[in-house]
C-alpha cells in the first residue's frame, strides 16, 4: 500500500468520527460518533448463521423450502437471510423470514445436474436482524420556497 492511500483513509476515518468497539458482541464499526453502526461478523459464526434442521436430498434442477435452525437471540423477529460469502453446492435466496422457536424457512435452489445432499447442522446462510440491517431514517422537510418580498 502506498503512503498516500493510507493517509487518505486516515483522513476519511478522522473526518467521519470512525471508531471500533471490541467490547460489544459482535464488535461494532461506527461512523459519525455512533450514528451509523456496522457489526463485524465472521463468515460463519454461531451468532450470525442458520443451520439445517435435518438432512435433506435436493433433486437436480429443483428448488425447495427447507426448515433451518436460527440463533436464539433472533426468536420472534423478522430477519434477513443472505447467501454466505463462500461458495456452496446450492444457491440460497435472499429473503425476509420470521424466526419462531429457533426455526425459520429458507429457499434453496439446486442448479446442478445431480442430487445434492445437505447434512443436518451444515451452516447455510447468514442471518441479520432487521434492526441491524435497516439504516436509521430521519424525517426530511422540503426547503421552503416562500419568497420574502
Amino acid at each position: 500500500m502506498s503512503v498516500t492511500f493510507l493517509y487518505s483513509w486516515h483522513g476519511f476515518l478522522v473526518s467521519n468520527q470512525a471508531g471500533i468497539n471490541y467490547a460489544l458482541k459482535p464488535p461494532m464499526f461506527t461512523l459519525y460518533d455512533g450514528l451509523i453502526e456496522l457489526p463485524f461478523f465472521t463468515c460463519c459464526d454461531e451468532n450470525n448463521c442458520v443451520t439445517f434442521a435435518c438432512t435433506v436430498c435436493i433433486p437436480a434442477y429443483s428448488e425447495a423450502y427447507l426448515p433451518v435452525n436460527t440463533p436464539s437471540h433472533y426468536n420472534n423477529q423478522e430477519v434477513l437471510l443472505e447467501p454466505p460469502p463462500r461458495a456452496l453446492s446450492v444457491s440460497i435466496a435472499r429473503a425476509l423470514a420470521f424466526c419462531k422457536n429457533n426455526n425459520a424457512v429458507c429457499h434453496i435452489l439446486n442448479t446442478n445436474p445431480y442430487v445434492v445432499t445437505l447434512k443436518k447442522g451444515m451452516k447455510l446462510a447468514k442471518i441479520a436482524g432487521l434492526i441491524d440491517t435497516v439504516a436509521s431514517m430521519w424525517l426530511c422537510q422540503p426547503l421552503s420556497t416562500k419568497c420574502n418580498d
